[in-house]
């Protein structure tokens, strides 16, 4: 790496930004032969998807671990072993070759058969592999893969060939140990938008019990796409984007942050010229239509619609509803006076309809 860096011309400077801003940037790394670029994946940090796996046949055993759970745990174990050791080859399925790789910032195109489009960030090694098959990591990048959901959970045998979707990686390659958590937002970027402040716009939220929202695909929301609007998913506090923190940050009586999160979100569309209040809709359901219920309370000038599904609006009274009492630990006791509580805060919330 020295010696490239040390080759490369430092009198004419490359301008990174305008080369982002012109999508000209290109892979860290890849091979003029694409047969030669390798993409692939190990099921050593896959847990969810071992699990998932070993509960489709679980019912099949009797008590003692499924085959699925055996080869993860094989990998897992024995996918690092010490120096003298043994080891075990780790589960890992094949994604494709060069020819499945787009560079950063162009689109990840979703083939015709595919049930689903959802992105997943990953952290990737990249490596060259020498004249005698041994294989050398130049270094890390951040890493994103098109998989399609709806067929790996469909059945576990069809795991691999969900990832056959196009990839990308880079731009910027990590020399060093991998660092113990990266952190950050994703976003979809969808082309032909132009800040006029006259989109169409939907944004929705949900903000509570820990639950991250990720961003998928729904049939309806592609055509509203096609259609020239704009869709938006918020990430607020009180859901698990960041962690337990996150969670804290937005529940009992700093359920505030979550309003003004998303009112924050909603503002910033509207300042920066992707819509405006008259085209400017809002949707959210079960703790999303508490969510919403207060939007239209607190700020009815800055929406013009708002789908509220099975909200959570009787703040006073949530708790005697059927599974309501085991929300307590989310909003607070409404009998205990004395609680830490968000439904003794006044907020102008929509108590009951």
């Amino acid at each position: 790496m020295q010696l490239v860096q040390d080759r490369v011309d430092q009198s004419d400077p490359v301008n990174y930004a305008e080369g982002v801003a012109g999508n000209r940037l290109l892979l860290p790394l890849d091979h003029p032969d694409p047969a030669h670029c390798i993409l692939s994946g190990t099921g050593l940090d896959h847990t969810g998807s071992a699990q998932a796996r070993d509960a489709m046949h679980a019912k099949l055993s009797s008590g003692e671990l499924t085959d699925s759970m055996k080869m993860f745990k094989l990998g897992l174990e024995g996918g690092k072993p010490a120096a003298g050791q043994v080891g075990v080859a780790p589960e890992w399925f094949y994604n494709g070759d060069g020819s499945w790789v787009v560079p950063p910032g162009h689109p990840l195109e979703m083939p015709a058969f595919a049930l689903d489009g959802g992105e997943e960030p990953e952290a990737a090694g990249i490596y060259l592999i020498g004249p005698t098959g041994q294989p050398f990591r130049i270094g890390w990048a951040l890493a994103n893969e098109f998989s399609d959901h709806v067929t790996e959970r469909d059945n576990y045998l069809w795991l691999a060939p969900s990832k056959l979707r196009v990839a990308s990686y880079g731009p910027e390659i990590l020399v060093g140990d991998l660092p113990a958590v990266v952190r950050g937002p994703r976003r979809i970027l969808r082309k032909d938008t132009v800040a006029d402040g006259n989109n169409p716009c939907i944004v929705t939220g949900y903000g509570g019990y820990g639950i991250s929202s990720e961003p998928d695909f729904h049939a309806i929301r592609d055509l509203w796409l096609r259609r020239g609007a704009i869709f938006v998913v918020t990430h607020l506090r009180g859901g698990g984007e960041y962690g337990a923190a996150w969670h804290r940050a937005g529940k009992l009586t700093r359920k505030q942050n979550v309003f003004d999160d998303f009112s924050g979100a909603a503002e910033w569309l509207v300042g920066n010229r992707y819509t405006n209040p008259r085209r400017l809709a809002i949707s959210g359901r079960s703790n999303g239509g508490l969510l919403v219920g207060n939007m239209i309370t607190l700020y009815p000038e800055l929406f013009r619609a708002v789908v509220c599904q099975v909200p959570l609006l009787d703040m006073q009274r949530y708790h005697l509803l059927l599974a309501g009492a085991s929300w307590k630990a989310e909003y607070g006791d409404p009998d205990n006076p004395d609680a830490v509580s968000y439904t003794h805060l006044t907020l102008p919330t929509i108590y009951s309809v």
